[in-house]
């Protein structure tokens, strides 16, 4: 008996409209690629939809296939189009070997920027503190000590520590830090009052014989 086959999923064999990059469009590739997968709001890699856009990519840059969203807010729309192709089919009708160095290159850049997003989400904000008190002139040589932080304008500092929140991706609002830079402040304060009231010699009393 004779195996029926669902016509619906009889896919075209898309011809091959380039079969070799240029450099440019290697990297263009390549950065359509990763603009897709980073969530800079979210800092993550969407690796979970890697798959699918290197196949629209493929598509874009390899095949002759119209895609109608391409390139809009709606490119997934095309994904009837694209849902069929896998790369290796054209294996031989391509430069593989330049498209392996493609998907390569982008594994790479994806896991370096991973690494920096993970790397930011690790760091504190009391670490984030000491590094401005080390790189800043005005956070050292003793800036918690000689600034009156009783008259000092809050909005100021706040305004002053902004620039420094790109540090962390802007994990690390300004507000929250100028808040910590206060909260640590009056603690030094307070401790060092107790610290001078233990340490306060006592008067001798007065002999009143």
């Amino acid at each position: 008996m004779a195996k029926e086959f669902n016509e619906e999923y009889l896919m075209d064999f898309y011809k091959v409209k380039k079969q070799s990059l240029t450099l440019q469009e290697f990297l263009e590739f390549r950065n359509w690629v990763c603009s897709r997968l980073i969530d800079e709001d979210e800092m993550e890699i969407k690796y979970d939809m890697a798959g699918i856009f290197m196949q629209f990519a493929f598509a874009k840059f390899y095949l002759q296939v119209e895609l109608p969203n391409i390139d809009t807010e709606n490119e997934l729309d095309d994904y009837e189009l694209i849902c069929m192709i896998d790369p290796g089919d054209y294996a031989e009708y391509i430069n593989w070997n330049q498209y392996t160095q493609l998907d390569l290159s982008i594994e790479r850049y994806l896991a370096k920027i991973n690494k920096i997003y993970q790397n930011a989400k690790e760091y504190k904000v009391n670490d984030f503190l000491k590094d401005i008190i080390l790189a800043l002139n005005s956070f050292s040589l003793g800036f918690l000590d000689k600034i009156n932080f009783d008259a000092l304008d809050f909005n100021e500092l706040i305004s002053s520590m902004e620039k420094f929140t790109s540090l962390t991706n802007g994990q690390v609002d300004a507000k929250d830090l100028a808040k910590n830079v206060l909260d640590q402040t009056k603690t030094n304060k307070t401790n060092k009052r107790s610290i001078a009231k233990t340490t306060k010699p006592k008067e001798d009393k007065k002999d009143v014989n």
